[in-house]
């Protein structure tokens, strides 16, 4: 009996010689009874066996690295836990905690490669993306492949390409960080999977080439500018919004960055790379 509001619970059994039995235990606390009575109902209602089969395939796709270093071992662990649990969730809530670089409804719908289950996943901009690749293309390359669909599928006739943010209100940010073909190579380098390459050859070379319109190079000088601070994962920077009092924030149209003009310039490279690996014969307009 403990000092609670609630009464202690005691379930007493006996099991006969040879026999075996499994006790599933739910403990859950709330301000007031009925909030803690509803979580436990819940609790015991959810769906356990998707649950378990969930964690079990993350478990499955996680790479064993072995550095000598224990401390390092656990980071590795967790950061390849960390990065697909940000894509493969329990259920499509949009409550669950994620790392993202701004904050918003869900915006995508992609097929779980473990049971081709639709699933949420939140906002994740190219340059989130890109980070979060390095740890889940040797895990779930297919999750990545599919997001960079994503983007694609979200192209716009002259060539840009957006960054959605709600695939439920329509609503969209910038355009994506010039680092889709790079990703996109990356994945081709894990899985051989030149039909996909084929796939994302031509609307990558059309986004790469939407980068050097007017409309991204107001002062006309054939440099591109920032279209907003996603693009360069800048959206925290006080230069750039209103929530640090001591700046005034300016608009990101209006910078040129020297980090942007890298990116392009790799991303030019890496179209290049995917046209020799598709032995590209026909004319392309030139990077």
């Amino acid at each position: 009996q403990g000092s609670g509001s609630l009464p202690a619970l005691t379930q007493e059994f006996t099991l006969p010689s040879g026999i075996s039995s499994s006790v599933l235990i739910h403990f859950a606390a709330l301000p007031g009874v009925e909030k803690t009575i509803s979580l436990i109902e819940k609790m015991r209602n959810s769906n356990w066996e998707h649950e378990i089969a969930r964690i079990d395939g993350i478990n499955q796709s996680l790479v064993h690295i072995s550095t000598g270093n224990s401390d390092y071992n656990k980071v590795l662990y967790c950061g390849q836990l960390t990065a697909l649990q940000q894509i493969i969730r329990h259920g499509n809530n949009p409550e669950m905690t994620t790392v993202v670089g701004q904050r918003s409804s869900p915006s995508n719908f992609i097929k779980n490669p473990q049971n081709n289950e639709e699933i949420t996943i939140p906002l994740v901009s190219s340059w989130e993306l890109n980070h979060l690749a390095a740890m889940i293309l040797p895990l779930e390359p297919e999750v990545i492949a599919k997001i960079i669909l994503k983007f694609i599928e979200n192209q716009e006739s002259n060539g840009r390409i957006q960054i959605p943010l709600s695939s439920r209100d329509g609503s969209f940010a910038s355009h994506c960080t010039p680092i889709l073909a790079k990703l996109s190579l990356q994945y081709y380098r894990q899985t051989n999977n030149v039909k996909f390459l084929q796939k994302v050859f031509t609307p990558l070379l059309d986004y790469f080439h939407h980068w050097f319109d007017p409309v991204n190079d107001p002062d006309q000088d054939g440099i591109p500018n920032v279209g907003s601070p996603l693009q360069l994962g800048l959206d925290n920077h006080p230069l750039f919004i209103p929530y640090h009092s001591s700046f005034t924030p300016i608009d990101p149209s209006l910078v040129e960055s020297p980090a942007l003009c890298s990116l392009l310039y790799s991303e030019g490279q890496h179209l290049i790379q995917i046209s020799n690996i598709l032995e590209q014969t026909s004319p392309i307009t030139p990077i």
